[in-house]
């Protein structure tokens, strides 16, 4: 009758990591604006340092796509959790962050700690499947 917390997982983790994707291409596509609102004291540094993070996370989320297309790692219960909970509250603090006008710091922490860690999570999970056969993976 409900569905189980396994069966919801993966495709909530699939549709937070689209939104946190848009969010962060909109960073992107924005990043004079976003360098304008920061009140950042030089322009062009601002604005090359939002794009260069920005293009930083696109790539971790890509790894990410990798990883959750291709099955790798759906039989982890923890690092679904914790994908769900980085892009959940990643795609938050950056939608904030582009409209509110936060520092350029801000953005900072929010790559590191919503998609460069579930970036290294996931890498960690492939070398453990695809190296360490912790699981019989048969891809």
């Amino acid at each position: 009758m409900y569905a189980s917390a396994n069966e919801t997982m993966v495709p909530a983790r699939f549709m937070l990591m689209v939104t946190h994707l848009i969010a962060t291409l909109t960073v992107l596509y924005d990043s004079s604006a976003v360098a304008h609102k920061s009140g950042a004291d030089d322009f062009a540094g601002a604005r090359s340092e939002v794009e260069g993070l920005a293009y930083a996370a696109v790539i971790c989320l890509g790894l990410q796509f990798v990883g959750v297309l291709s099955g790798t790692s759906f039989f982890f219960p923890a690092l679904n959790a914790l994908q769900v909970l980085a892009h959940f509250l990643g795609t938050c603090l950056v939608g904030l962050f582009v409209s509110q006008g936060w520092p350029i710091g801000t953005y900072s922490w929010c790559f590191i700690i919503f998609a460069l860690v579930p970036a290294i999570a996931e890498s960690f999970v492939a070398l453990a499947v695809f190296r360490f056969r912790v699981l019989d993976y048969a891809g």
